[in-house]
């Protein structure tokens, strides 16, 4: 049987969700300035003709980008995981989820907002995460 306990790693993707987002876009950044940083080695490399050094350069950074690629779709792929899940619920389940965890609104401002009381948002958000769990275990 599940219990609370179990949902704690749901609760810790869904907190981290946001900060995919940020690494996702960090990654991309990271990938255009190492591909900047090869395009100015290719030409100094064909204008200077000098390459033993630029090649073992180019070769460092080519193997930087693959890297930067193979996290970029990690990270993708997470996320996308992640709203498969959230999708997967439904559409009181998941708009409370969003709320709480996406939007950090309180219990009491998402019972407000669908007039429903806080006892009930919470068994809601509970048995939502208890799906979650499911899908994403």
């Amino acid at each position: 049987m599940i219990n609370k306990g179990d949902t704690r790693d749901v609760v810790d993707k869904l907190n981290s969700y946001a900060l995919m987002q940020k690494n996702i876009e960090y990654v991309k950044k990271k990938i255009k300035m190492v591909e900047s940083e090869l395009s100015k080695i290719r030409v100094s490399t064909f204008e200077e003709n000098r390459g033993e050094a630029n090649n073992y350069r180019i070769e460092k950074l080519l193997d930087e980008k693959t890297k930067l690629f193979n996290k970029l779709n990690d990270l993708k792929l997470k996320k996308k995981f992640i709203m498969e899940a959230i999708n997967s619920l439904e559409v009181i389940e998941r708009e409370i989820i969003i709320d709480f965890y996406f939007k950090k609104y309180s219990v009491l401002k998402i019972s407000s907002n669908k007039n429903y009381s806080e006892r009930y948002i919470r068994k809601i958000r509970a048995n939502a995460l208890l799906k979650l769990l499911m899908y994403l275990n």
